[in-house]
């Protein structure tokens, strides 16, 4: 059962939800749900057993405590595949908490935290992620002011991983540097599953296409697209 949600009370919603049992899909994207819902809608991630997919995009999320409150609930669900909390206002350790607590959950394959503010402390985050959980397959961080420095710490964890298969960081400030920080610890990873790894927006140099072509040859199956727009797109 899919349920598309316009305009409803937090409260009287998290409440139904519950103790909902025939749920499975739930659109609650761009409902101005804020900080005051999170410790609501923590409590339905911590009961509810069978929600598979949910979208909280373009809602009002912000603060830190929002990331602890849902961090900690997702240990508990292990339900739930796929989240989705782009377009946000998630800070950095808010973004970062949500990612601490994902290295024990043995469900959830699909994070989408793209159009936030995730930056270092969430990077740092992500790399103990990519290195203890076996789970996690994509990963969308679009526009989320990742630098040179994140990528260092995302390239790390990428070398420890075998589970992820797509990683999508367009339109973030890492420049070739970044870029290239992220996959050249790939050069030494060979049982990586990557399929898809995406820094469309971000303006790349030649050290950085040498080192694709040089990852071509080690990770035949693995798609990198990168480039100004979708328009200037490199395989």
């Amino acid at each position: 059962m899919c349920v598309f949600v316009s305009s409803i009370g937090c409260q009287a919603l998290c409440r139904v939800l519950c103790s909902n049992r025939t749920i499975r899909i739930l659109h609650l994207d761009g409902n101005r749900f804020n900080d005051e819902c999170a410790p609501l809608f923590a409590e339905v991630f911590s009961q509810n057993e069978c929600i598979t997919y949910m979208n909280l995009n373009k809602n009002f999320f912000e603060n830190e405590t929002t990331g602890r409150l849902f961090g900690k609930s997702l240990i508990e669900n292990q339900r739930l595949e796929e989240l989705h909390l782009a377009w946000n206002r998630l800070s950095s350790k808010a973004c970062g908490y949500i990612l601490k607590q994902l290295g024990t959950n043995l469900r959830l394959t699909t994070l989408d935290l793209s159009w936030n503010g995730a930056a270092l402390f969430a990077a740092k985050a992500m790399n103990d992620l990519l290195k203890k959980n076996a789970i996690i397959e994509k990963l969308y961080f679009d526009n989320n002011k990742f630098n040179t420095e994140c990528a260092t710490y995302i390239g790390k964890g990428l070398a420890k991983n075998e589970t992820l298969k797509v990683l999508s960081l367009n339109g973030n400030p890492l420049e070739s540097s970044g870029c290239y920080a992220t996959l050249r610890p790939l050069i030494k990873h060979p049982t990586c599953q990557l399929q898809l790894v995406e820094f469309i927006g971000i303006i790349v140099n030649q050290d950085f296409l040498d080192l694709v072509n040089e990852l071509s040859g080690i990770l035949p199956n693995l798609i990198i697209k990168m480039g100004r727009g979708e328009e200037k797109e490199y395989e």
